[in-house]
């Protein structure tokens, strides 16, 4: 740990010690009392090893931070390159030496705007098509909608549509 501040070195070695490696907890926070050091220093120095922590947990949040907006930036890419391919393909495999280009054909359900609106109403008896999250928002239940419409069932605002995945080897 790069350390902001100048911290007793018993101190620091004896936090060291005390934090478990694999959990981060603090095993033994009464030897901390055993070491011969006046309370006001003994106190200030553990104050500024937590300061170093945080201002170490901050680095490391920030870096996530930074790698998942690349990261996310890399999916859009990878995202766009993949709808090109798959558009000038139109479905059809394609290999060279260097790469194989093959499709995957699957269905899925495709509710509209107004499907959630229409399955809350009592009436319509499709409460079971929804799914209400612990965020108290209300969401369509995919899985259940495409199970009900490849049985020959059918559902106002939603419909069966195939897709076709792409893999890139």
């Amino acid at each position: 740990m790069r350390k902001l501040y100048e911290i007793n070195a018993d101190i620091e070695d004896l936090m060291n010690s005390v934090i478990d490696p694999d959990t981060g907890e603090v095993t033994d926070p009464e030897a901390l009392d055993s070491l011969l050091l006046e309370r006001d220093q003994k106190i200030e120095n553990v104050a500024l090893y937590a300061k170093d922590v945080n201002a170490e947990l901050a680095a490391i949040n920030n870096e996530i931070m930074t790698l998942q907006q690349r990261a996310d930036k890399l999916k859009k890419t990878e995202d766009g390159i993949k709808a090109y391919l798959t558009k000038a393909l139109e479905g059809q495999k394609f290999s060279t030496p260097k790469c194989l280009i093959s499709f995957r054909k699957s269905e899925a359900a495709e509710p509209d705007d107004e499907f959630i609106d229409w399955a809350s109403d009592i009436s319509n008896c499709a409460l079971h098509f929804l799914r209400i999250k612990e965020t108290k928002s209300v969401t369509a239940d995919k899985e259940a909608i495409k199970k009900y419409l490849k049985s020959g069932g059918k559902l106002e605002h939603c419909r069966l549509v195939e897709k076709q995945n792409i893999s890139i080897k």
